[in-house]
């Protein structure tokens, strides 16, 4: 086995080969964690449109409820419609959905009339059998029509859906923002800024290390031994998980990219033994040489693994009832050219790093997955729809597994983005904007609604302009320092890689979703 010491030993370099593997040049003594927990960080980038995600409903004024919301959004608002679930799920507590225009949210009139046609509402909840449940949601709020399968697994109890979060530096009204009082993060609305600040948990400094760069810095001894350490990130380099001394695993969405022509792919191996047995005279030529080996070395051996787990998928099935490792047709989700299954690859993927990762003896270990296109100024209809659809079958899909590996009260997956949007329309979309609705999905999640319904009427108090940017309750260092606490991480880390975290209520640091 090629363990991350040997690798440093013999390359200690930076750059795309490099880059290859998790690069530490310093080593801790490590957490002495006993368990095995993981985390999936999935940004949507773009910012999403969480009002229109997690639809406000039950009765209301003209601040909360579904009357709030259809006033503000009524171009790109979904129906008032309880779609029926229950109907559909099987003996194992899933979903099997009939396919085509026998999709719970079909209505006829196309795709775009499907977007608007309905919601999941959330009460107490059923278990797989379809027992009640005791969970809080009170018919506050639901799940958009296009995500079957994640409203399931939120009747189930294994979701919790956490309103108005954002980058904050500290508790502000829209008093002191109009008055000038209110210390801001820099640059807000901007994606590039703020998606830094969230990768970071820092809201007020844009040039931070990254959350769980920081965190591998401090912990960086816990998976030392293993090549794939600690950060892996599944779309390329990630600020989020690149710290001071620590850098990511770098994977594709299918898995680790090979060197076919050097590395035999067409039968042979003769360009791979001559690049590494050619005797350079040069002392930096030969170093560079010995990087490459062992660059291609290590593609090999993750590739090696790579396939020897294909078989966590057998014997799966995706909500249509088609064999899960296939990507998902858009014939049978009803939205032609929708590409619906273009995130499976990459949610599979996680799912077998995560059983890689258990099976070599990580302690901890944290997927990075992005999801591009969720800046929906216009089109949201067919936009958001498109993407709403197809983050639920892959989050489906990924749950699937997990459960079929046993850890499924291991794994945490959470949800980030740059930003939300407004809850004022834009014609047929919505702008950039600050507050926003995330979830957090896995079984060792306590599934309910957290913290306070933000107020929807344009230029009230939670708005911090005229066209609905909410201002957030909850800031992300709240949010990170409870998925950090569940990830073992004490007080002293949490408040070191979170330094906004001392600015809230002690007593609110934890938002008690574990």
């Amino acid at each position: 086995m090629l363990s991350r010491r040997e690798f440093i030993k013999h390359s200690g370099l930076y750059g795309f080969l490099g880059s290859l593997m998790p690069n530490v040049l310093s080593a801790n003594d490590g957490s002495g964690f006993s368990d095995y927990k993981a985390l999936v960080v999935v940004y949507l980038n773009g910012g999403n449109d969480g009002v229109n995600t997690f639809i406000p409903i039950g009765d209301g004024n003209d601040e909360y409820g579904y009357n709030a919301y259809l006033k503000a959004r009524e171009t790109i608002a979904v129906k008032n419609n309880n779609l029926d679930l229950k109907q559909y799920l099987n003996s194992d507590g899933y979903l099997d959905l009939p396919p085509n225009t026998s999709n719970p949210y079909y209505i006829s009139g196309g795709t775009e009339n499907n977007y608007t046609s309905g919601f999941y509402a959330h009460d107490k909840g059923y278990d797989k059998n379809g027992n009640e449940l005791n969970l809080n949601f009170s018919n506050k709020i639901g799940t958009h029509g296009y995500m079957p399968e994640l409203a399931n697994l939120v009747n189930q109890g294994k979701v919790a859906v956490i309103q108005n979060v954002g980058n904050l530096i500290e508790p502000t009204t829209r008093e002191y923002i109009l008055d000038g009082k209110a210390t801001l993060p820099p640059f807000l609305m901007a994606h590039d800024h703020q998606s830094n600040m969230a990768f970071n948990g820092n809201a007020h400094q844009i040039t931070d290390f990254g959350l769980f760069g920081k965190l591998y810095d401090i912990w960086s001894g816990v998976d030392m031994n293993d090549i794939y350490g600690m950060n892996q990130s599944l779309f390329q380099t990630c600020h989020m998980m690149c710290g001071m001394k620590t850098h990511p695993l770098i994977l594709g969405s299918g898995g680790i990219a090979r060197f076919n022509v050097i590395n035999g792919g067409y039968g042979n191996d003769d360009y791979y033994n001559l690049m590494n047995s050619y005797k350079r005279t040069d002392i930096f030529k030969r170093y560079y040489n010995k990087i490459h080996k062992h660059a291609f070395d290590t593609s090999n051996y993750i590739n090696n693994d790579w396939e020897a787990y294909n078989s966590i998928y057998d014997g799966l099935y995706d909500s249509y009832a088609k064999d899960l490792k296939l990507r998902t047709s858009d014939d049978d989700a009803y939205l032609p050219h929708g590409d619906v299954g273009k995130w499976d690859a990459t949610f599979l993927s996680a799912a077998k790093l995560i059983k890689i990762g258990y099976d070599k003896g990580l302690k901890r270990q944290v997927v990075y997955v992005r999801l591009a296109s969720f800046d929906t100024h216009g089109s949201q209809k067919r936009v958001h729809g498109e993407l709403l659809r197809s983050l639920s079958i892959s989050l489906d899909k990924f749950q699937k597994i997990i459960d079929k590996t046993g850890l499924s009260q291991n794994v945490t997956l959470f949800s980030i983005s740059d930003f939300g949007r407004s809850v004022g329309a834009n014609s047929d979309g919505s702008d950039h904007a600050w507050g926003n609705h995330l979830f957090v999905m896995g079984d060792a999640v306590k599934g309910g609604l957290y913290g306070d319904a933000p107020s929807l009427k344009l230029s009230g108090e939670d708005d911090m302009s005229n066209k609905g940017r909410l201002i957030p309750k909850i800031s992300m260092a709240q949010y990170y320092n409870t998925i950090l606490e569940w990830f073992g991480a004490d007080e002293t880390v949490r408040s070191t890689i979170l330094p906004e975290l001392k600015n809230f209520d002690k007593s609110k640091w934890n938002l008690g979703f574990f």
